[in-house]
């Protein structure tokens, strides 16, 4: 719940910028994809509480990313008057 609550902090951040979106999910999509990993790795361990740890663990974080995700509220683009 700590990691989802995280993610959906930066992904319910105003953005004006596009690139500065693109630049956020990029950094979210890498911070997850390695969690995962890193966890994914722990949970192919042989000792069993180890295992469970990172099985659930990256589990937990694939949810929680797609979920937050799924759930981030969308922004309407602000044009700068000039």
């Amino acid at each position: 719940l700590g990691i989802g609550i995280d993610y959906s902090l930066f992904f319910g951040r105003a953005e004006n910028d596009s690139q500065e979106r693109a630049q956020t999910l990029h950094a979210l999509v890498v911070c997850a994809l390695s969690t995962s990993l890193v966890f994914g790795i722990l949970g192919s361990s042989d000792l069993p509480v180890l295992r469970a740890i990172g099985q659930t663990v990256a589990i937990g974080v694939v949810i929680s990313f797609l979920t937050t995700f799924a759930l981030a509220p969308t922004r309407p683009r602000v044009q700068a008057s000039g």
